[in-house]
């Protein structure tokens, strides 16, 4: 929650056109990754959060549902832009993974 509300903070203080909740995960991430934060710290609201996943998007469901005609009129659009990221998402992460297991490989038999 420290993390979320100094990300808002930042956010609106700044004028950055960045969302408070994203700069949240950054400081988190931030702090995950030099140690300022244990993993053990966030480790069980985490997983209590993915384990009830369904229903944080439930009011998000019923709110497409409700605007849904400011939706289909876009639906092209979002389904080509949901298509456009996937790909790109699994592509470079592909990518990234090759590199990696490269380089792994590499080690392995003594080959840098």
């Amino acid at each position: 929650m420290v993390c979320f509300f100094l990300g808002e903070t930042i956010a609106k203080y700044s004028g950055l056109p960045l969302p408070g909740n994203l700069l949240g995960l950054v400081i988190l991430l931030g702090g995950l990754l030099s140690g300022l934060v244990k993993l053990e710290w966030v480790e069980r609201t985490a997983n209590f959060f993915i384990q009830n996943l369904a229903l944080i998007l439930v009011p998000l469901s019923v709110g497409i549902m409700g605007d849904w005609k400011l939706v289909s009129q876009a639906l092209p659009a979002i389904v080509a832009s949901i298509l456009i990221s996937t790909f790109l998402v699994m592509g470079i992460t592909a990518k990234i993974m090759e590199t990696l297991q490269g380089k792994v490989n590499k080690r392995e038999t003594g080959n840098y």
